[in-house]
């Protein structure tokens, strides 16, 4: 159990994420972590992020995306969120969007 998860999610306040988004995942994350400093808060966002566009939405991009970076930021910062109706939304309103416009061959990243 955690707080609902609504679209009106913002930053907190005095919380910045810098990092730069990549049209690939591979780029993103070469670009996100720097091996030779300790692992950090920036990294932290960057990894969530990677793991929420990636393989918890399965986004259609190739790369991560501004949307879900409020959620990666709470995640970071310890809010405990309900993940469980937010996916569960994701997941109709991602049915309603192949049942509108259904897949062609040029849609999403495969």
């Amino acid at each position: 159990m955690g707080e609902e998860i609504s679209a009106l999610l913002t930053l907190p306040l005095g919380v910045e994420y810098n990092a730069d988004l990549k049209p690939s995942y591979l780029a993103f994350v070469r670009s996100a972590y720097d091996k030779s400093k300790p692992f950090n808060a920036q990294e932290h966002i960057s990894f969530l992020l990677t793991l929420i566009c990636k393989y918890m939405v399965c986004s259609a991009s190739k790369g991560p995306t501004k949307e879900f970076v409020p959620l990666a930021v709470a995640l970071a910062h310890g809010r405990r969120l309900a993940l469980g109706p937010f996916l569960l939304a994701y997941l109709y309103r991602s049915c309603q969007d192949v049942i509108a416009h259904p897949l062609g061959i040029s849609g999403g990243p495969l």
